[in-house]
């Protein structure tokens, strides 16, 4: 496929590259998308929870209600043009696990919260809760879902195609974008970032189960109603392993808050997860190559922040917007140097 000058190319269709190009064709930019299909993307796993209470603390994040927000308006978009949303409201079922978290929930003042359920009646649910319950306003993105759709409309209309980027092609294009997730760790123009990838492992499990469930560990049903996702595990090593018997162990070990027995997997697979070492995402240019830029580093809160986050690339790559400074990856520019 003839690639034209003035074409901006988008390097990698996961969640990141995914969504940063339907945003720019929804501004009405010319684009075109290229793909290596490569093995451990974090995307392929991701279970698309969003979340308003994050890590042990439960605190809510400062950019929540704009990041909603800004999902909301992208899935919606997405609807009009494609006819199908992939955005759906749910109950998160927290189950707390000591006296001090239970506190942390119990203490927030937030229109996200529902309702409070002690142990006898999160038991009723097939919860075991010792701490109780906290019933909590979610969402839920179907990212796989998501992903084919955008690799469908990118076909027909001729903007996708499979291949791996190479240095001559920056010659051949106005702007290149990385959004090539764990694998920028291993190129020479932004391998020197401080990335902290780690591989997380997902089950699917045959469940009749339906909460949507968490004590850290998920528990999401799917639409088939036999169904459910489950995870994740962490590991900062060995991260190209695959599914690892241990990381099955755990995973189910931290799903004892089912009260359900004979939990059947079906499926086990894994990803790598391209975070940051201050757990801010990298977005910007490089600091020598003018036309190569990089979006990148989302970690496990990319279906809440993308949309967001995409937008404001858009608006830095297309109008000189500054990018946020906690995002800019100038902010590294002279580990660079060094």
């Amino acid at each position: 496929m003839p690639l034209l000058k003035e074409d901006i190319l988008i390097v990698g269709h996961g969640l990141a590259g995914a969504i940063l190009s339907q945003e720019l064709i929804r501004r009405g930019v010319s684009i075109r998308v290229m793909d290596a299909e490569l093995p451990h993307s974090a995307s392929r796993v991701a279970a698309g929870l969003i979340n308003p209470f994050i890590g042990p603390k439960l605190h809510q994040p400062d950019d929540y209600e704009e990041c909603i927000e800004a999902c909301r308006a992208f899935d919606l978009w997405f609807e009009n043009i494609h006819g199908r949303n992939f955005l759906s409201r749910i109950q998160l079922h927290r189950v707390l696990l000591d006296l001090k978290q239970q506190r942390n929930w119990r203490s927030q003042e937030s229109c996200h919260k529902n309702l409070w359920l002690d142990e006898a009646e999160s038991r009723k649910l097939g919860l075991l809760a010792p701490f109780g319950t906290g019933v909590t306003r979610a969402w839920k993105f179907e990212v796989q879902s998501f992903l084919n759709a955008s690799k469908e409309s990118l076909l027909a209309r001729g903007l996708y195609f499979k291949g791996l980027f190479e240095r001559d092609m920056l010659r051949s294009h106005r702007l290149v974008l990385l959004c090539d997730g764990y694998f920028a760790t291993k190129n020479s123009w932004f391998g020197w970032l401080p990335f902290a990838p780690s591989q997380g492992e997902v089950l699917t499990l045959q469940t009749n189960c339906r909460l949507y469930a968490s004590n850290g560990s998920w528990h999401l049903p799917l639409r088939d109603r036999n169904t459910a996702l489950a995870g994740s595990s962490w590991k900062h090593h060995d991260l190209e392993s695959g599914p690892t018997p241990s990381g099955r162990k755990r995973i189910l070990s931290e799903l004892s808050y089912l009260s359900e027995e004979g939990k059947v997997v079906t499926d086990h697979e894994s990803g790598v997860r391209s975070a940051t070492k201050d757990r801010n995402p990298m977005m910007g240019r490089h600091p020598e190559i003018k036309q190569l830029h990089l979006f990148n580093g989302f970690g496990s809160r990319g279906c809440t922040t993308l949309p967001l986050r995409a937008s404001e690339m858009a608006d830095f790559v297309l109008s000189g917007i500054p990018l946020p400074q906690k995002h800019d990856l100038a902010r590294f520019s002279a580990n660079h140097a060094k």
